[in-house]
């Protein structure tokens, strides 16, 4: 079904693809500031996270600590739309890796 919109009824392929692009132009704008993916990295002395939104913005290998009041604090400014979605990502993270 790439590239086509699946309608309740019988229209032509062209349509269908026509449709398909006034929805994916919305998708884009609705999904613009949410994770697309998040990584994290574990080394010595060291957590870091790299990560992109569906709009494009793009942070790599970014040193991370939660400090004492639970606020997670980054090596370089992160806007909060985005720390929000990351400290969700890394409480699911840390769950996943709990030996």
């Amino acid at each position: 079904m790439d590239g086509y919109v699946v309608a309740g009824v019988d229209i032509p392929p062209e349509a269908q693809k026509k449709l398909y692009e006034f929805y994916h132009e919305w998708d884009l704008k609705r999904k613009h500031d949410v994770l697309k993916y998040c990584t994290f990295k574990d080394e010595f002395m060291r957590t870091s996270f790299s990560c992109e939104t569906y709009g494009g913005e793009k942070y790599e290998d970014v040193a991370f600590r939660v400090n004492i009041k639970g606020v997670m604090e980054t090596a370089v400014p992160v806007p909060d739309y985005i720390l929000k979605q990351i400290i969700d990502a890394y409480s699911i993270y840390e769950l996943q890796n709990r030996e």
